[in-house]
């Protein structure tokens, strides 16, 4: 988490949650070490099975922000339905939730082209456990560039989408992040170039085999919404 890159935005207020008490722990060091002038709660909670509201009087907040971890954690649908609900009581009306997961359909459409569940590019493997694809739950496991596993799950889109609605969550844009990418690679080249490790004034590029790995990603913004 970049909080030097929220202390200069100035934010007033920042709430963290995490069920790890060590990745809190680094969060505050950070924090503390970048000198960052808001104030900051921390929960050590599972979002899955606890209400954020019984722990904390800090809701109103602009944005909720969830970069990865949404695709580890929402195996069923109460867990999904608890998410979204911690999600909708700590942001005011007009707030945005935003972030990213991966892209079921991208993840669906590289398996499907195999005649087993799995799929492999220079940087990355997909493997499922079994053919038996469900809606909410469907497991795999995603190796990238040789590090060690990770479990995630399938996020079916239009029931994420569906459900969110029921917690005045609206949908606001889906985009794959390759064409995230090429959407806005003109408007914000610089910051791309630093993140790509590129000079200055050069057009940001990917190549095909960084191109096969975003392409598994997708952004999402929801806005609260009263219905």
């Amino acid at each position: 988490m970049d909080f030097g890159k929220w202390n200069r935005a100035k934010i007033s207020f920042f709430l963290g949650v995490d069920e790890s008490p060590e990745m809190i722990h680094k969060c505050k060091s950070k924090i503390h070490q970048k000198g960052c002038t808001f104030s900051e709660v921390f929960l050590n909670m599972d979002i899955r099975k606890e209400l954020i509201e019984k722990k904390t009087n800090s809701t109103g907040c602009d944005h909720v922000v969830c970069f990865q971890g949404l695709d580890l954690i929402l195996s069923t649908m109460d867990a999904i339905k608890m998410v979204l609900q911690n999600v909708s009581s700590v942001l005011k009306e007009g707030g945005y939730f935003f972030g990213m997961f991966m892209d079921s359909s991208a993840v669906w459409s590289a398996v499907q082209k195999n005649s087993d569940p799995r799929a492999s590019a220079k940087y990355y493997t997909i493997e499922f456990g079994s053919t038996d694809f469900k809606h909410i739950g469907s497991k795999f496991t995603f190796v990238l560039d040789q590090k060690a596993p990770t479990t995630h799950y399938l996020i079916h889109l239009p029931t994420f989408i569906q459900k969110a609605s029921e917690y005045n969550l609206r949908m606001v844009s889906l985009i794959n992040c390759n064409e995230f990418f090429e959407d806005h690679k003109k408007t914000f080249g610089d910051l791309l170039n630093r993140a790509l490790g590129q000079k200055p004034g050069d057009k940001p590029n990917i190549d095909n085999d960084q191109k096969s790995i975003i392409g598994l990603y997708t952004t999402f913004v929801f806005q609260k919404v009263t219905l």
